[in-house]
């Protein structure tokens, strides 16, 4: 019975990691569409950078789901890239590095995440 229960606990891990995967492609590709007009090169890079962070080893799976969430609801309200999606990688760019960072970056994430409805587009 408990090896069946393994097998079941790594079926599910397996499949999260590849819907895990499926969904950075997915949201990576979302993004990428929006910098085709009018997009700096150095833009690009900001977004190529953060993109890398998310699926580093030093930047947790929580932080990393929490910004995806946060990405999901940018896309879900069509906010646009220059005005909130480079705001954005900004904030996670400059919080990577530093544990008391990280916590605020967990912080704000979360508040984003809890209020996503009463916040404007603006």
């Amino acid at each position: 019975m408990s090896c069946v229960r393994n097998i079941f606990f790594i079926f599910l891990f397996t499949i999260s990691c590849l819907s895990a995967q499926e969904s950075v492609d997915v949201l990576k590709e979302h993004v990428f569409s929006l910098m085709q007009d009018g997009t700096t090169s150095k833009n690009k890079k900001k977004a190529r950078q953060f993109f890398r962070i998310l699926g580093s080893d030093n930047f947790s799976s929580e932080l990393s789901f929490q910004a995806k969430l946060v990405l999901l609801n940018f896309q879900e309200r069509n906010l646009g890239f220059h005005n909130h999606y480079l705001n954005f990688f900004d904030l996670v760019i400059e919080c990577k590095n530093r544990q008391k960072e990280k916590l605020l970056l967990n912080s704000v994430l979360g508040f984003l995440i809890t209020h996503s409805s009463s916040l404007s587009d603006v």
